[in-house]
């Protein structure tokens, strides 16, 4: 999704460069192959940092994967309303285990884990492309 204003992210890779959604870059371009890290900003002020920097031991945990999504709806009464996904996804003996940060429009940053059935914007997150 390009960026228009407010909210952004930036993917941080392990030579040093970035990756930065305000020059028009979109989530599928994110090299996940070398990101370590992966940050929401309100403009320069960093909201949620992702630590890709992982390689387990164990055989049965699998790397962590990018999860980043915007959800937007209009409420009853006109007023738009939206909440960013951020966090991280990995196989963990077979199983999809997920830990996600939901960050609303005002900044409030609340971490959550799977998802959230009875809530609007939290439904379950799934793999847009093959490169989640």
């Amino acid at each position: 999704m390009p960026w228009e204003s407010g909210f952004h992210w930036i993917a941080y890779y392990n030579d040093g460069t970035n990756l930065d959604q305000r020059t028009g870059y979109t989530y599928a371009d994110i090299d996940r192959s070398r990101m370590e890290a992966f940050g929401l900003y309100d403009e320069e002020r960093p909201l949620v940092m992702v630590d890709f920097r992982d390689s387990p031991k164990d055989p049965d945990i699998g790397p962590r994967r990018l999860i980043w999504r915007k959800r937007s709806m209009i409420r009853s009464d006109g007023v738009g309303v939206s909440v960013h996904l951020v966090g991280w996804q990995r196989t963990v003996a077979g199983r999809n285990v997920q830990a996600i940060c939901y960050i609303n429009g005002d900044g409030t940053i609340i971490m959550g884990d799977q998802w959230m059935e009875s809530r609007p914007l939290v439904h379950p997150v799934e793999p847009l492309l093959e490169f989640e």
